[in-house]
């Protein structure tokens, strides 16, 4: 339910289905080196690096069960279809995390391969450039108070606090928005 996501889903998916775009036009060009390139800075900076953390901190948190299926759902969906993507460049890893992991409702069969899986495509209902833009800022912000903590020696496990001037109202909704992912 696409009315139901939070921010940080509607960011994944949009990273997701950029990246789908931008591979399909690499493979089409033959340029498999940026097929690579991009599926690594995906997977490891959007995904692994803060998708996966997000994710944590909305299934801890006490919401909806449908919320929670939502995030798990959205999980699922993307490390799928990156097995899908990464398999013509990582056949045996692929083919040996596909045999562990449940596969999704959306095929008309299970595949015993994933050979036999179709290539993800982009869906375009999840191009959301607001999720981007909001998310990034996000980011900067997170990423600003790492670096302050780390200069100044505060270590990782002690708190913090933080004061965030922001003119802008709409800067203003976003952070009170993320304070859950910024704490």
């Amino acid at each position: 339910d696409q009315t139901k996501l939070t921010l940080a889903d509607r960011w994944i998916l949009h990273r997701y289905n950029v990246l789908l775009d931008l591979l399909q036009m690499y493979v089409q060009d033959f340029d498999f080196d940026n097929v690579a390139r991009e599926l690594h800075e995906f997977t490891w900076s959007c995904f692994c690096d803060w998708y996966l953390e997000i994710a944590k901190i909305q299934l801890a948190q006490d919401q909806t069960a449908e919320i929670q299926s939502q995030t798990k759902a959205i999980l699922q969906t993307i490390f799928e279809g990156l097995l899908r993507a990464l398999h013509p460049i990582m056949p045996f890893i692929t083919e040996e995390l596909w045999s562990k992991v449940p596969k999704s409702s959306f095929f008309p069969a299970d595949f015993a391969s994933i050979m036999f899986a179709p290539y993800p495509h982009a869906d375009e209902n999840f191009i959301d450039d607001d999720a981007e833009e909001k998310m990034e800022f996000l980011i900067r912000v997170i990423r600003s108070i790492r670096n302050i903590r780390q200069t100044y020696n505060v270590p990782a496990s002690s708190e913090a606090e933080v004061m965030i001037v922001c003119q802008d109202e709409e800067e203003m909704k976003c952070l009170v928005d993320g304070a859950d992912y910024i704490q």
